[in-house]
Parts: C-alpha cells; sequence; structure tokens
C-alpha cells in the first residue's frame, strides 16, 4: 500500500494552510486532498482569524514569513486565542537560518523547509 494511502486510510484531518503565495495553497490543498485530509487555505492572518469564526482545524500549515511582516507564529498565537486551545502546528520556511530554526524550536513549532518533501510532511503529520 502507497504511504498516500495509508495515511488517508486514517485522515479526516482538517488542515488549514497559510501561506501567502496562492501556488502554495493550491499545491497544498491537491497534495492534502490526496491524503483525504479536508483543507482550508488562507493568505493572511485576518483571512486565518475569518476562518476561525466558522471551522476549527485539527492541523495548520503555516509559512513562516508572511506579508506585512507578519509570520506563521503570529498567526498561530492568534488561532491559539481564537479558539481558546492550541493547535498543532507545522511552520514551513526556506530561511535555513540556524537562529530561526532555534527560535522556532524553543517554541514548541514543528519546522519544515521548502522546497517541501511530500514524504517529510506526511510523516510529521502522522506524529502529531
Amino acid at each position: 500500500m502507497a504511504d498516500h494511502e495509508a495515511l488517508a486510510e486514517e485522515s479526516s484531518l482538517q488542515v488549514l494552510v497559510v501561506d501567502d503565495d496562492s501556488t502554495i495553497c493550491q499545491a497544498m490543498e491537491t497534495l492534502l486532498s490526496l491524503w483525504q485530509c479536508r483543507v482550508v487555505s488562507a493568505h493572511s492572518l485576518p483571512e486565518a482569524l475569518s476562518v476561525c469564526e466558522s471551522w476549527s482545524p485539527d492541523l495548520v500549515i503555516a509559512d513562516y514569513h508572511l506579508e506585512d511582516g507578519v509570520t506563521g507564529p503570529q498567526v498561530i498565537a492568534a488561532l491559539n486565542r481564537c479558539y481558546d486551545r492550541p493547535v498543532d502546528t507545522i511552520i514551513v520556511t526556506a530561511d535555513s537560518d540556524p537562529a530561526l530554526r532555534e527560535k522556532l524550536e524553543k517554541g514548541g513549532y514543528v519546522l519544515l523547509y521548502k522546497p517541501l518533501v511530500p514524504a517529510r510532511l506526511q510523516d510529521l503529520i502522522k506524529r502529531l
């Protein structure tokens, strides 16, 4: 059985993807949908908060660097307040600065580097 089929069998995971690049959002929606995840995308903090009003994800996959200097962890903090609970999160970035990695790990974030490797993403999702 292919790995994506194994995840699909156990998944009805609701995933919120937050990225200011609509091409990235579309690619993530396609990939996660293959794994039977229900996916909603947001391109900004305000869009993510509008999702919060009507839908509750099991997992948030957020880009680190968003528009207007907003960061993925800032979006996650706002969503955690909105949902009144911590949401499982994967932060995605192309920024390989060791200081950023250390900062995110100290903050308890799971970090995944771009370009994304689907098998690595799938492994992280299974472990959350």
